[in-house]
């Protein structure tokens, strides 16, 4: 038996994941044709759904807009409207290009078919963001109604399987939403930008020995930018000759050692990765930080908060450091800690590489994938590379 076809549902963000889990589950069923539907362009094809939605995310979150307590794109997308639409379309597209089962990343909305094994694969959940501390006080961390939770669950419910990045959404799905253990798995994810060349990048000593933190987000606040520069200007004060390097965001700094550079190409990315000793950012909200698994692969030591994914591969004292929220004075003693130990951060370096070798590659994560749904379906076909019997 081979698997025929799939369809892939899929939202413009998250981007980098749709592209590469397709053409992972692609390499994985190189026989069977996955078919990939972008739920923004179903939508932008249907004017009067996007102008009644408009509407009723005026009606649903107005006083919240006004009050800055939730963001446009989150109100839009977050209506029980637009969630009943796209569930029509998604049963739409089903029936038009009937498959053998579907698959969508993300769980904003819900893009099963009755009878049709259905997998989904989130970063998060609604509920497990109420571990942030800045949960209900952020627009990137709006309270989520009893309601939208409720439709949240139907997605769940009506999986098959539920993939996850990390254990602490795969926890939630089983505490908070009633899942069976054995219709959640956690498969983790890959390393986005230029793993290989990463992985290269020498442990020489000096590179720890120069003493400079690497800041790499966008979001300047939300990653914990003033609260490092906070923690930067104790450091200082015992290394003065420590450095920080902020990229990806141009925060107006003239602190003294900072070097802001903003945005950088990818081809960039690895020069900043191997001019650092440690890479830190205290993010207030992370469901994975795929940053975090870049910077190990670069071979350095991290810090990060005890939030999200972080725990898992973040290992306390074996790969970097981890530390409780609003805690400025630990995150510096965290920083002087490492940058006073050049052999330290080596070695965590190293077993932070290794990790993500071994645990976090978008190929490890695809095959797993891959492997519930063969077994889910009874498939007997041949993985690729592998001689047929």
């Amino acid at each position: 038996m081979t698997m025929k076809r799939m369809l892939f549902f899929y939202q413009g963000r998250f981007s980098y994941t749709n592209t590469t889990v397709q053409a992972g589950l692609q390499a994985q069923f190189p026989g069977s044709e996955i078919r990939g539907i972008n739920i923004n362009d179903l939508l932008k094809k249907r004017p009067l759904v996007l102008m009644a939605n408009a509407l009723a995310a005026g009606r649903q979150y107005g006083w919240d807009l006004v009050r800055r307590k939730r963001d446009l794109d989150d109100s839009f997308f977050g209506t029980s409207y637009i969630f009943e639409q796209v569930r029509r379309l998604a049963l739409e597209v089903h029936r038009n290009w009937p498959v053998d089962c579907s698959f969508q990343t993300q769980s904003i909305f819900d893009c099963s078919a009755p009878g049709v094994p259905h997998y989904v694969y989130t970063d998060h959940t609604y509920e497990s963001c109420k571990e942030y501390p800045i949960y209900g006080r952020a627009l990137c961390t709006p309270v989520r109604p009893e309601w939208l939770i409720d439709l949240e669950r139907g997605i769940y419910e009506h999986a098959t399987c539920v993939f996850t990045m990390s254990h602490n959404v795969s926890q939630t799905l089983i505490a908070a939403y009633g899942l069976s253990a054995d219709k959640v798995q956690c498969v983790r994810a890959g390393c986005n930008a230029l793993h290989e060349q990463l992985k290269a990048i020498p442990l020489d000593l000096s590179r720890y020995q120069a003493k400079n933190i690497l800041f790499i987000g966008k979001e300047w606040e939300r990653k914990g930018g003033p609260e490092l520069v906070a923690a930067f200007q104790r450091v200082r004060q015992v290394q003065a000759e420590a450095t920080l390097t902020i990229a990806g965001c141009r925060p107006k700094l003239s602190e003294p050692g900072v070097r802001v550079v903003g945005l950088i190409p990818l081809d960039a990315v690895a020069a900043l990765y191997a001019s650092a000793a440690v890479f830190c950012m205290p993010s207030k909200t992370e469901p994975v930080g795929i940053v975090f698994l870049e910077a190990m692969a670069a071979g350095l030591p991290v810090i990060a908060l005890r939030l999200g994914a972080a725990p898992d591969f973040v290992l306390d004292g074996l790969t970097g450091l981890t530390l409780k929220p609003d805690d400025i004075p630990a995150l510096a003693e965290a920083l002087v800690k490492l940058l006073s130990a050049p052999e330290l951060c080596r070695k965590m370096g190293q077993e932070g590489r290794t990790l993500v070798s071994s645990n976090y590659t978008w190929a490890g994560t695809c095959a797993a994938l891959a492997g519930r749904i063969r077994g889910d379906l009874g498939l007997g076909e041949t993985l690729p590379g592998q001689a047929r019997e």
